[in-house]
């Protein structure tokens, strides 16, 4: 079993070049998967979300 790497909302925002706000909206809105730490604490796996939005300038 592969061990993936956990990132913040703030590092998943400097990897896609979004706001940390958008990034929020998008976990709020399940667009994006993520996994819950805590009350209010997610973190993301970078692969599944860059999955989740699809190909990009499209």
């Amino acid at each position: 079993m592969t061990r993936k790497k956990l990132i913040t909302a703030q590092e998943l925002s400097t990897i896609l070049g979004l706001s940390v706000d958008t990034i929020w909206r998008y976990t709020r809105d399940r667009r994006i998967p993520h996994i819950e730490i805590g009350p209010r604490q997610y973190r993301y796996v970078e692969d599944e979300v860059l999955k989740a939005l699809g190909p990009r300038g499209s």
